[in-house]
C-alpha cells in the first residue's frame, strides 16, 4: 500500500501530516498555498512583461540608430 502524501508539508526540513493539523494551521496553510500560487502566477506575468519592456527598448534604440544614419547619409 502506498502513502498518501498528498498532505504532507516540510517546515524547517521536518516532515508534518496536515491532516493531524488543527483548524488554524489548516487555515494558515491554505492561506500559504494560496500566496505562493498567487506569487508565482505574478511572476508568470512579470516575466512577460519585462520580456515586453526588452523588446520595446530594443525597438526604441534601433529606430533612433536609424534616424541617426539618414541624417548623418543626408549630411
Amino acid at each position: 500500500m502506498t502513502e498518501n502524501t498528498d498532505n504532507i508539508i516540510y517546515i524547517n526540513d521536518e516532515k508534518y501530516d496536515a491532516d493531524n493539523f488543527d483548524n488554524r494551521q489548516k487555515y494558515l496553510v491554505a492561506q500559504i498555498k494560496v500566496c505562493q500560487e498567487r506569487v508565482a502566477k505574478v511572476q508568470f506575468e512579470l516575466d512577460r512583461e519585462r520580456a515586453a519592456s526588452d523588446h520595446f527598448t530594443s525597438e526604441l534604440i534601433a529606430s533612433i540608430e536609424a534616424s541617426k544614419n539618414k541624417e548623418e547619409k543626408a549630411s
